[in-house]
């Protein structure tokens, strides 16, 4: 009973320009999403229980962040500036059930700063207005930690970085995840003194969360990125779990890097290196050994999202995991293809669901929320390529 109200579920996906609801067996909706006008490649990277999505697009022109609401109409969020060389990009990583998104923008080029034309970390706090702002975290006046990386007086606390070569702190690079308590997790540069040459800082690569509501942050314990955080506070990357309240960090026996965790029973998603490939992995807790969930075909695979689904029916689909695999053991770029896996189903390549002579072919899931939705990127048949949204009914 089981195997057929999850086959009903994912089975018989359809798509089109907008959102179609699929055959009298469905479960499942699926949107594409091709992008902001006149860009040829987009992907979605993040989307939440009510189905707002963000992502990136780009091409010919520079990179965009863009925001998807109820409207189903995208909005480009803007950026901080264009460099002096006329570059300018900016991409979007994830929202929350709040409608606050986080991303990374280059700043411009600006006097007597370090870091000219630097990836930016920022918070957009009004993405479905006319004219959303982006906040740059370097500017909202964050207080830091005391840090021993810092040395010298054991008093000095981790200041945000303000752009001058003789300054001691942090300057936050890269936002790539948020929780409903609008904590902030991502990496950035910690500037450990005094260097005579600009453009040669003393630095260290170390990821933090930061409070957007007591306007407060940390710094991990270890020179690693963070990039999901659940509803606990407790974050991944790399290979380790970071605990935000206390500042501790515990390595994930087994993995080589961790990608999502849920909110409950501390599940994590992520890979491993078995032998030589990258294999896509699942750690059903802290102590568990992590299992192998192989690929679609090829070498490697990756597990990019992790989540308990329930549906608004009440359907419970349990442990569900999303990613993506590559389908051939080619050694030169071979096709890839998203995933879903499950307990007791295993791996199941996406694309197999859907209507036959659809123009889309499903290359990666980056996210599952709990009430099912799946975003990613999809390749179009003419050339370029698609966000989508799976949408469970």
């Amino acid at each position: 009973m089981r195997r057929k109200r999850l086959l009903m579920f994912w089975g018989g996906l359809a798509l089109f320009a907008g959102l179609v609801p699929v055959g009298a067996q469905s479960k499942c909706t699926m949107v594409a999403i091709p992008g902001l006008a006149g860009d040829q490649s987009c992907m979605a990277t993040g989307v939440n229980t009510a189905g707002h999505v963000v992502g990136t697009s780009s091409y010919p022109g520079p990179e965009r962040a863009w925001y998807r609401g109820d409207d189903g109409v995208l909005r480009d969020l803007g950026n901080f500036g264009v460099r002096s060389d006329g570059f300018q990009g900016c991409g979007a990583s994830a929202i929350n059930n709040h409608d606050v998104v986080v991303g990374t923008s280059f700043s411009p080029d600006a006097n007597k700063t370090k870091g000219t034309g630097l990836r930016h970390a920022f918070v957009c706090r009004n993405p479905g207005d006319a004219q959303p702002r982006l906040e740059d975290l370097n500017t909202l006046g964050l207080a830091g930690p005391k840090d021993a990386w810092l040395g010298g007086n054991p008093d000095d606390s981790v200041s945000v970085w303000d752009g001058y070569a003789n300054h001691r702190g942090f300057m936050f690079k890269e936002a790539y995840g948020i929780n409903d308590s609008n904590l902030v997790t991502g990496e950035g540069w910690l500037f450990t003194g005094w260097y005579p040459d600009p453009d040669l800082p003393a630095t260290i690569l170390l990821g933090y969360v930061a409070n957007l509501e007591i306007g407060t942050f940390v710094l991990t314990d270890k020179p690693a990125q963070l990039g999901a955080i659940n509803a606990a506070g407790l974050a991944v990357g790399g290979p380790y779990l970071y605990n935000s309240a206390d500042g501790t960090s515990v390595q994930l026996q087994g993995m080589a890097t961790a990608c999502d965790l849920t909110d409950l029973g501390l599940k994590i998603a992520g890979y491993f290196y078995p032998v030589v490939w990258a294999r896509a992995c699942y750690k059903p807790g802290l102590d568990a050994p992590v299992q192998d969930l192989g690929t679609l075909g090829g070498n490697y695979s990756f597990a990019l999202s992790i989540s308990e689904v329930t549906t608004g029916e009440g359907v419970s689909y349990g442990t569900t995991l999303v990613g993506n695999s590559s389908l051939t053991k080619s050694l030169n770029n071979p096709p890839m293809a998203a995933f879903r896996w499950q307990p007791g189903s295993g791996i199941v390549n996406l694309n197999k669901l859907l209507p036959k002579g659809t123009p889309y072919t499903l290359r990666e899931a980056r996210k599952i929320t709990s009430n099912g939705l799946i975003v990613g990127t999809a390749s179009v048949k003419n050339g370029g390529s698609s966000g989508y949204l799976l949408i469970p009914q």
